[in-house]
């Protein structure tokens, strides 16, 4: 929920464990007894109505008393109405649903798992190079985007089963992994799984392996990383390790390439 109705009722101040002191807001928040439930069946849309505080029965309307009096409530003065989706949510909703944080400046490899899709990307001083497919020569305004999808990276929500294998996690269609600089192993600092597509097509599926929780990742999110070799290279570059063979002009038979 992103509002709370509540009253400031002064500022204080706390210390914090290091000593600092930290300036605080006193707040009154609730009790919020709801006084009318809208739904889209009678109302054309769904919304509950919050109420909060007190007032003297003079200061009110007869509409409004009537109102309050109906819905069982004490004497309230203020009234505010909100969309019912933005407080319906469940517990888990409320979790943090960062996949990884990982600033591009701080990345030292991006490297990729999903058939056609997979390469593997070093990253040597300012310059990105790749090692899988090798001679791959790199355009690095492709790259750029690529290396920027680490930072902030969050999920739009939980799958609502969160079982690895009925989600295709169990054996993941991509394996999206990220190293940083500043990690002293060699393992992923972000590593995340990509299931099947969610059912209104949207989002795929994820795991990230520093949670057990099943997560939506927007499509938009994940496709700008699952790309094919071939759309990262630079214009007239290679992704093979030989150039084709051609026949030459004098025998027509086929040339043995230069590597």
């Amino acid at each position: 929920m992103s509002a709370i109705l509540a009253k400031k009722l002064g500022m204080t101040q706390v210390f914090q464990e290091d000593g600092s002191v930290a300036r605080v807001t006193v707040l009154e928040a609730g009790p919020c007894p709801v006084t009318a439930v809208r739904t889209a069946e009678r109302d054309g849309y769904e919304a509950v109505q919050l109420a909060f505080g007190q007032t003297k029965e003079k200061h009110l309307s007869k509409p409004e008393l009537g109102h309050l009096k109906k819905a069982d409530a004490p004497q309230i003065f203020l009234v505010k109405k909100f969309n019912l989706e933005r407080i319906a949510k469940r517990p888990m909703e409320f979790r943090d649903k960062t996949l990884c944080d990982l600033a591009a400046a701080d990345l030292s490899e991006i490297s990729v798992a999903a058939g056609d899709k997979s390469y593997t990307l070093v990253k040597n001083g300012n310059d990105w190079k790749a090692t899988k497919p090798p001679k791959l020569e790199l355009d690095a305004t492709k790259v750029t985007p690529i290396a920027g999808a680490f930072k902030d990276w969050k999920g739009s929500g939980f799958a609502d089963d969160q079982s690895l294998k009925r989600n295709g996690l169990a054996k993941p269609k991509a394996i999206i992994s990220a190293k940083s600089k500043a990690a002293k192993s060699s393992a992923p600092a972000c590593l995340v799984r990509v299931g099947d597509e969610s059912a209104d097509k949207l989002s795929y599926v994820v795991a990230s392996a520093k949670s057990p929780d099943v997560y939506l990742a927007p499509k938009w999110a994940v496709d700008r990383i699952l790309v094919k070799p071939d759309d990262l290279k630079k214009a007239g570059g290679t992704t093979t390790a030989a150039k084709t063979a051609q026949p030459t002009k004098k025998t027509g038979k086929l040339a043995a390439a230069k590597k």
